[in-house]
């Protein structure tokens, strides 16, 4: 069994969800759909400025 079965099988059992939230570059979407994460939405960088 792997981590991700044996957290799939955990969370089952306890009837709860985990939520991770990733900032990552447009490259590394298609890595994180394949693992299993769904895309919601887009931050953007921002610059403080005096």
């Amino acid at each position: 069994m792997n981590k991700k079965q044996l957290l799939d099988r955990f969370t089952q059992e306890l009837r709860i969800d985990i939520q991770i939230q990733v900032d990552a570059s447009p490259m590394s979407r298609p890595i994180l759909e394949k693992k299993g994460f769904q895309f919601l939405s887009c931050s953007y960088p921002c610059m403080m400025t005096d």
